[in-house]
């Protein structure tokens, strides 16, 4: 059931394994299930929605018999990002709110290197429109144990040292649903800026490879 999905959804933000399971000692025709939860994982931040029922199971009432457009069904339309007219309208599934990208703090947070540097599923202006924030961590960050002294793969700390990352782009890319079409914008100049010194360096460095040969 979506109440099922939802209360197991919020234990996997909590714990490293979540398992449903159900004991012998229940009865066959009883609907009832437990969860087993292991390796609690200490989230640093935890939004109070989590524990509210009323969030976490809210059903939204749509349309009883169907129809009606997708805003008033309380479905997003697709292709709606920053630049729609209808962008920033409060929009809620009917099956309550979509868990599947958010963390223990409600927050769907992307990766700037994602945002920079492109690919065939990190469309920019769709992850201003979809992240609530985007972080100079990745998942390569993520692998490099923490206190190890590995210094990880990634251009995350390039991104965030670097000359053009001014402290007014880090303030929007913290909390992106409090921009307007302006600092929207304004980020997006900042990433073709960002990748244009990023293809000269990389140009630089393979014409340098190239007179040492």
């Amino acid at each position: 059931s979506a109440d099922y999905s939802a209360y197991l959804w919020v234990a996997k933000q909590f714990f490293d394994s979540v398992q449903a399971v159900k004991p012998s000692a229940s009865r066959s025709q009883s609907a009832e299930i437990f969860l087993v939860c292991q390796g609690y994982v200490a989230p640093d931040k935890i939004d109070p929605r989590m524990f509210d029922p009323k969030c976490v199971f809210e059903q939204v009432d749509g349309q009883a018999t169907g129809g009606g457009d997708k805003l008033q069904s309380g479905e997003k339309a697709k292709g709606i990002n920053i630049f729609h007219k209808e962008f920033g309208k409060k929009v809620r599934s009917r099956n309550g709110y979509d868990l599947t990208n958010l963390d223990a703090s409600m927050r769907n947070i992307g990766s700037v290197a994602d945002f920079l540097e492109g690919g065939s599923t990190n469309d920019p202006i769709q992850m201003l429109s979809d992240c609530t924030g985007l972080a100079f961590f990745c998942h390569v960050c993520n692998d490099v144990p923490r206190n190890s002294g590995e210094v990880p793969s990634c251009n995350c700390s390039m991104y965030l040292n670097h000359r053009l990352t001014s402290s007014e782009v880090k303030a929007c890319l913290s909390d992106l649903k409090v921009l307007n079409k302006a600092d929207f914008k304004g980020l997006l100049m900042w990433r073709d800026k960002m990748r244009a010194e990023r293809k000269a360096a990389l140009k630089s460095q393979e014409d340098s490879d190239g007179d040492d040969d």
